[in-house]
């Protein structure tokens, strides 16, 4: 009978309120299902001969053989590449003349080039002046002056 009203005092005791909501528990089982032997693909495995099929073991080897010749030749043609590059470029052959260059004589073939690539001394595009040459202006202009002055003496 305590949890009745007492309605000669004229008051009414409080009633509890509702229990609070509780948070969501957390979910327990991945997201994502763990792959098992049914869902999970198996590898390819790599495809062998069959011990007695020797036709298909030979074919193999040939193939095999043949790509590593292939690998060897293509190796072989950028380390000549290279060395026709390097050569070239230590004697300053251009990248047209680079082909000219045998594989059997670089060194002398590059020289032999080098000779008509870059004539020595030459003055073209020396903008008339040449720095190479040794006169002495000073001199040169002193003869002219001597030369001029002999030719214009009337005494």
């Amino acid at each position: 009978m305590a949890d009745e009203t007492d309605e000669t005092k004229g008051t009414e005791t409080p009633k509890p309120e509702a229990t609070p909501e509780t948070p969501q528990a957390p979910a327990t089982e991945p997201v994502t299902p763990e792959p098992t032997k049914e869902t999970a693909p198996t590898p390819p495995a790599p495809q062998t001969p069959v011990q007695g099929d020797a036709d298909a073991a030979k074919a193999q080897a040939e193939a095999a053989h043949k790509a590593a010749a292939e690998a060897t030749a293509k190796a072989a043609a950028l380390e000549l590449e290279l060395n026709r590059e390097r050569t070239a470029r230590k004697h300053g052959i251009p990248d047209e003349l680079m082909g000219m260059l045998r594989p059997d004589s670089l060194e002398a073939d590059a020289k032999a080039l080098a000779t008509y690539v870059t004539a020595k001394g030459s003055t073209l595009g020396t903008g008339g002046l040449d720095p190479t040459d040794n006169d002495d202006p000073m001199t040169e202009g002193a003869k002219l002056a001597d030369r001029l002055f002999a030719k214009n003496r009337y005494f």
